[in-house]
C-alpha cells in the first residue's frame, strides 16, 4: 500500500498546530498564574482584615472608669473577710461594712444576678464575702456591669482559696478588676485569662 495516496492516515492536530496550542498553553499557564496570586492577596487582605476587627477588642480594654476601689485594704475586703471566717464559721461582722451602700446591693442588686442568694449577713460562703467586699470597695457611681464583674470574679477568687494562690498580684487592691492578675479586660467584657 502506497502511503501517499492513503487517504486515511492524518497527523494528530497537535502535531500540525503545534506552535498554536504551545502558546495557548502557555496563555493559560499565565492566566492560573495571575488566578492564584489573586486569591492569595485576597486571603492576605481577609486575614489582616478579620485579625484587625478581632484584636481590636483586645487593644481597646475598657477599664471601666466607673470601677472605683474605695480602699482596698479595709476590714471588709475579702482577704481580710476570709481570714476572719478560717477561724469560724460566722463572721463578726466589722461595722464598717454595714453602710446603706451594702444594704442596697443586698436587698436589691443582688436578686438581680443571683436570685437564690438568701445568705445571712454574717454568713462566711464566698457570695456573702464578695457582697461585703464589693459593698465596701465601690459606690453608687459604679456602673452595673463593674459591679457584675467585681461580684462575679470574687466569687470566683474566694471559692478557690485565692488568698492562698501563689500569685494573687493586685486582686482587690488596685482601682480597676482588668489589673488583677490573670484577668483580661475587653471593650464590654472580662474573662480570666487561661
Amino acid at each position: 500500500a502506497d502511503c501517499r495516496t492513503s487517504s486515511t492516515l492524518r497527523l494528530p492536530s497537535d502535531v500540525i498546530d503545534g506552535p498554536q496550542l504551545k502558546a495557548k498553553r502557555k496563555r493559560q499557564q499565565w492566566y492560573w498564574t495571575i488566578f492564584a496570586v489573586l486569591i492569595i492577596i485576597l486571603i492576605g487582605v481577609a486575614v489582616v482584615v478579620i485579625s484587625l476587627f478581632l484584636f481590636d477588642d483586645k487593644n481597646n480594654i475598657d477599664p471601666t472608669p466607673t470601677d472605683t476601689n474605695l480602699d482596698g485594704g479595709s476590714m471588709c475586703d475579702p482577704k481580710t473577710l476570709f481570714e476572719m471566717c478560717s477561724q469560724k464559721e460566722s463572721l463578726a461582722l466589722p461595722t464598717e461594712c454595714m453602710t446603706n451602700h451594702s444594704l442596697y446591693l443586698r436587698e436589691t442588686w443582688i436578686s438581680t444576678i443571683q436570685p437564690d442568694f438568701n445568705e445571712t449577713i454574717d454568713s462566711c460562703d464566698p457570695s456573702n464575702l464578695v457582697l461585703l467586699a464589693v459593698a465596701a470597695m465601690t459606690n453608687t457611681t459604679t456602673s452595673p456591669v463593674a459591679l457584675l464583674y467585681r461580684y462575679a470574679l470574687g466569687v470566683f477568687y474566694i471559692a478557690t482559696n485565692g488568698p492562698n494562690w501563689r500569685d494573687d498580684t493586685n486582686w482587690w487592691m488596685t482601682d480597676s478588676y482588668c489589673s488583677w492578675q490573670g484577668v483580661t479586660c475587653f471593650k464590654n467584657a472580662a474573662g480570666l485569662a487561661t
